[in-house]
């Protein structure tokens, strides 16, 4: 019976596996070889990053680095001159210097110190080098994670710098020692005699701080009381939690607890005709006095009971360090406070100088170059050495 089916089967010429022509085998046996020659050169390439040297990864990364550069917007100078700093000065982790605020500020204080012990640079080329640096920490801090904001006074840290303004208008620039359940413990600086803290418990007050990545915020409170707190007398203010948080800025800003001289400006047309040209004249003979309360590379707000107009132009005269003045020509861009008998002028700088600017990134920044400085040298001006 086995036998007869097999011959039926044969006559019908049925077939369970079709037959294979010799270019598919062919085509087979190549693609088969091919998967294995990639395999193979795979595990060749990464044999071969395994091996490299330090320096050879670090030239390997050179184009993530300057992309990422590139994308929180330095420019194609600022991203060679931060890669030869990352480079001499031999940050192990050089793509943290994005994200990580103490790397940066550690390496760009490298390149501050070098530049300030560099005596073979003129001083333009060492402020526009400094500049430069300073223009650098500013793009890189811009694209770090804003901080979402805080809706009461319980939520700051100890340290935290305030400047408290009092009825009769003194202010002073101060720090928060201790925060308690009921009150916020401030310092009271050691440069205040205590007889000219005399204001009453209940004394209503104003304060305003600034949070780092986030913004500024202005309170109203009332003195609890003074005491002293490991020897040093301290303020006790009470908690609110109605803070007015005002909008940010691009640029980084600090509190400057320092008196000012500001000048109105005018702008007049001087000559006839297709002479005519307007100009513009400080006038110095409307000298008006105000008290900052913080100051960034981009502007300032200023407290007076003489305030100019919103859109009025104006010259501020002022120090940071005592015996060095600083001249800024800006814009008020808008008024607050008008209503009550200090208003605050919130002020975008138009004009300031490269040294000026430059020590206004030193303060907001507390970049403070030492009087001497270790002698390794980075060489960050003249020829590049890779």
């Amino acid at each position: 019976m086995n036998g007869l089916i097999s011959i039926i089967l044969l006559q019908t010429r049925i077939q369970f596996w079709p037959e294979q022509s010799t270019t598919s085998i062919i085509v087979g046996i190549s693609l088969i070889a091919g998967f294995f020659l990639i395999l193979l050169f795979g595990t060749l390439i990464a044999g071969r990053r395994r091996r490299r040297s330090p320096e050879a990864r670090q030239k390997y990364s050179r184009f993530v680095f300057q992309r990422m550069a590139a994308n929180v917007g330095l420019s194609k100078e600022q991203i060679d001159a931060l890669e030869h700093l990352v480079i001499v000065c031999k940050v192990k982790q050089p793509f943290l210097i994005f994200s990580n605020v103490g790397l940066l500020d550690d390496t760009l204080k490298k390149g501050i110190y070098s530049l300030a012990n560099n005596k073979e640079l003129s001083e333009e080329k060492r402020e526009k080098q400094l500049s430069d640096l300073f223009k650098i920490k500013e793009s890189i801090e811009q694209n770090y994670k804003r901080g979402v904001g805080i809706t009461s006074t319980n939520l700051i840290r100890p340290g935290q710098q305030i400047v408290l303004t009092f009825p009769d208008g003194q202010q002073i620039q101060t720090k928060i020692a201790t925060n308690l359940k009921r009150m916020l413990v401030c310092a009271i600086p050691e440069s205040i005699a205590s007889n000219r803290l005399a204001w009453k418990r209940g004394t209503s007050i104003k304060a305003n701080f600034w949070r780092s990545n986030d913004s500024g915020y202005a309170l109203n409170t009332k003195i609890l009381g003074y005491d002293q707190m490991k020897g040093q007398p301290t303020v006790m203010i009470q908690h609110s939690k109605t803070l007015k948080r005002s909008q940010q800025r691009k640029f980084r800003r600090r509190l400057l607890a320092r008196s000012c001289f500001f000048y109105p400006i005018e702008v007049m047309t001087v000559g006839k005709g297709r002479k005519a040209a307007r100009k513009a004249f400080v006038q110095r003979n409307f000298k008006h006095l105000g008290n900052f309360l913080d100051i960034s590379a981009g502007g300032c707000s200023i407290n007076s009971q003489a305030p100019l107009e919103r859109g009025k132009l104006l010259m501020i005269e002022f120090e940071i360090e005592r015996g060095s003045r600083i001249t800024a020509f800006g814009k008020v861009r808008r008024l607050t406070g008008h209503k009550t008998q200090l208003s605050i002028m919130h002020i975008m700088f138009t004009k300031v100088t490269s040294n000026h600017l430059n020590s206004i990134y030193s303060y907001v920044y507390n970049y403070v170059p030492p009087q001497t400085v270790s002698s390794r040298n980075y060489r960050l001006a003249g020829s590049k050495t890779r």
